[in-house]
Formats: structure tokens, C-alpha cells, sequence
């Protein structure tokens, strides 16, 4: 059991950062239409 959360919390960390990176990246032409709305 403890060797599991050693690679299970890096793993689930870099899960969430990567997930948070893409949903960033797919914002980004909402926020463009925003600013040229605007």
C-alpha cells in the first residue's frame, strides 16, 4: 500500500495538470471572441 501512493499521487497530479492545460488551451478562442465582441 505504500508503495502504491508513491507513482499514484505524481500520476494523478500530472493527470489534473495536463486535463486544467487542455481545457486552458481550448478557452482560448472563447476568450478571443470575447475581446473582439467587445
Amino acid at each position: 500500500m505504500g508503495m502504491e501512493m508513491i507513482w499514484v499521487r505524481p500520476v494523478v497530479w500530472g493527470f489534473r495538470s495536463i486535463l486544467h492545460f487542455i481545457i486552458v488551451i481550448l478557452n482560448i478562442p472563447y476568450y478571443i471572441r470575447i475581446a473582439e465582441t467587445k
